[in-house]
């Protein structure tokens, strides 16, 4: 069973029970990189209880979260598997139990300790959903309109008390066919009504800016007859059979370490074997497998095919392969069915060194994380050793069967995504002029001769509607350059767009190789005597190039505006924004405090000298 539920992790060793008796922090994260099953999950969970772990005290790179659930079924059973899960993104997940079928009241209730938490999840089951519980229902627009209302009614609720985010489930469909076979043209069928509910939920979900968890989704891929359990329904209101406790924990937990910030942006892909047939430097371009005629030809199109739609969606396409770069090129350049060409490569690593170092090299060149990074490597020996030295980074267990590789990527979640938008369908090009930028930086001596010639121009804006969904992505995925890493939600952005008391920044910089898109957000609390920077984060694409200092003398002269005398800069430190820890001292501010995990540093408005580095700021 766990291997048809988790192909693409590793399977669990053969000794779990034993290793998990005495398993520490690291170990019970590791046992937690497999494919585990619901019970393995729950065991796990104890264990890592049973530790008494406190982040705050014992420090590693987990970032605590508490996840509430609101829901017309029992939740506790599942509760341990997404506890555990989230030990395999670096959370530390508190599950918060609300009472049994009372989603609606304890959403209202202003005394419910549910709105204290991070992140609050209304999963409820057709059973108990005014509108959908009913097998058929004539008037099927007032039915889904009344489920719709009922779910309005609780995200209302939970708005006036909570400011976590808000992760909407949609609906499994238990597909019971009332009227056999004409289900789906009767009107009012439960199908139907369940159906035409989940697209509505989607698109409302969209306007209120909030998460969407589809379970409805998980349902049909696995099988309605599987997923539900009616045995386990009566006796323990369970809304699907604990066997897949796992899955529907594990789907959840992308959708909020996504929304978090954990992006994977790059797919790094081998070549011999895995987007063709045959090793090229044996077999020549003739010998080797792909193309049309063949099932093993054929399914190497589609690994091309699925890496050249993850491109248009954004997603940077590197090599990293044991070969000799040229003889590699060719096949790119000269092999009539191949669908990936040189242009749609960001990063290209051909060359004999371990699989390792190159994808360092690779998260080097592109300035993202290696935590950024999935890995497809049909080599066993390949996978293990990323693995064992970059934990990190995404890798894949692939079959032999080449035709499953698609499958295996798309299943394991490793691109998950809240959103999508014009900027992420030119991030490629973005990636690639940036790659140009710093191939032109090595021909100067002088890095201000440099900047100069980039001839940046540089825009600067206050938070509007038409930016509100690249600002939100920003904050959503910047780790790095990132002040305090603070998260906002689409409808908190919009609410800062026309609040007085914030002075906010979009900033979008273009040079002479090309748009680089917004690269910078800022969000300042304004008092009368003093503005607190409580969000300042920038793209990594653009480091090094006095873009900091541009937006700091905005900045002050906005505050100078307002009579403002100085400035707070907040400075949160986590596992990954060390890159910024002078940032307020190289800008000229002084450390005032330095209390626990916060620093507080001072401009003085009245001694500031703008820095004037070499861009033009457009109107």
């Amino acid at each position: 069973m766990n291997r048809v539920q988790f192909p693409w992790l590793p399977l669990p060793p053969k000794n779990f029970r034993q290793e998990l008796k005495d398993a520490d922090l690291h170990q019970c994260r590791f046992l937690a990189s497999h494919g585990l099953s619901s019970e393995q999950l729950s065991a796990l969970s104890r264990r890592f209880k049973q530790l008494a772990f406190n982040p705050l005290v014992d420090g590693c790179d987990f970032r605590e979260i508490s996840i509430a659930f609101l829901s017309n079924s029992m939740t506790k059973l599942f509760s341990p598997c997404v506890e555990a899960t989230g030990l395999r993104y670096s959370l530390f997940v508190r599950v918060v139990e609300g009472e049994f079928d009372q989603p609606l009241q304890q959403a209202i209730d202003p005394t419910s300790g549910l709105h204290k938490a991070n992140v609050v999840v209304i999963f409820l089951d057709h059973r108990g959903i005014p509108g959908l519980c009913e097998e058929f229902l004539p008037n099927e627009t007032l039915a889904i309109n009344q489920a719709l209302e009922y779910v309005r009614k609780i995200r209302e609720g939970l708005r006036a008390h909570c400011t976590g985010k808000i992760v909407f489930a949609t609906v499994a469909n238990p597909n019971l066919a009332f009227f056999g076979n004409s289900d789906l043209r009767i009107q009012g069928t439960q199908g139907r009504r369940i159906r035409g509910f989940n697209l509505e939920l989607g698109r409302i979900v969209a306007d209120w800016g909030d998460l969407i968890f589809d379970v409805s989704a998980i349902a049909d891929a696995i099988g309605s007859d599987a997923w539900f359990d009616e045995v386990q329904w009566h006796h323990a209101k369970l809304s699907f059979s604990y066997s897949y406790a796992n899955i529907f924990a594990d789907t959840l937990l992308r959708v909020i370490a996504t929304s978090l910030g954990q992006v994977r942006k790059c797919l790094v892909l081998d070549l011999d074997n895995t987007l063709w047939g045959g090793i090229i430097g044996d077999d020549g371009i003739e010998g080797l497998i792909l193309g049309q005629g063949t099932a093993q030809g054929e399914a190497f199109i589609a690994i091309q095919k699925m890496a050249l739609a993850f491109s248009r969606r954004g997603v940077i396409i590197a090599v990293c392969s044991k070969n000799n770069e040229e003889t590699a090129r060719k096949v790119f350049r000269l092999h009539p069915e191949m669908l990936l060409r040189e242009e749609h490569v960001t990063v290209f690593m051909a060359n004999w060194k371990d699989k390792a170092s190159n994808l360092l090299e690779i998260s080097r060149r592109l300035n993202i994380g290696l935590d950024s990074i999935v890995f497809l490597d049909d080599n066993p020996a390949e996978r293990f050793q990323v693995r064992s030295k970059y934990p990190m980074v995404g890798v894949p267990e692939l079959p032999e069967d080449p035709a499953l590789y698609p499958h295996y990527l798309l299943a394991g979640g490793y691109f998950e995504s809240i959103d999508f938008s014009e900027n992420d369908a030119v991030r490629i090009i973005q990636y690639r002029e940036n790659a140009e930028r710093e191939a032109s930086a090595e021909r100067y001596t002088n890095i201000d001769e440099y900047l100069a010639d980039l001839k940046m121009s540089i825009l600067f804006a206050p938070f509007n509607s038409f930016g509100r969904s690249r600002i939100v992505q920003l904050i959503a995925r910047s780790n790095q350059f990132n002040l305090t890493t603070r998260r906002y939600s689409e409808s908190e952005i919009a609410e800062l767009e026309n609040d007085e008391s914030v002075y906010t920044l979009q900033v979008r910089l273009e040079d002479r190789f090309g748009d680089n898109g917004m690269i910078s957000v800022i969000i300042c609390k304004k008092k009368t005597a003093e503005w607190t920077i409580d969000t300042w984060l920038m793209s990594c694409r653009v480091l090094k190039r006095r873009i900091e200092e541009a937006v700091l003398d905005k900045i002050v002269r906005a505050a100078r505006a307002q009579g403002v005398t100085r400035l707070i800069g907040l400075y949160i430190p986590t596992e990954k924004n060390s890159l910024v820890e002078d940032h307020y001292k190289q800008l000229g501010f002084k450390l005032i405090v330095n209390i626990g995990n916060t620093q507080e540093w001072q401009l003085d408005i009245a001694d500031y000298v703008e820095k004037c580095p070499p861009m033009l700021e457009a109107s």
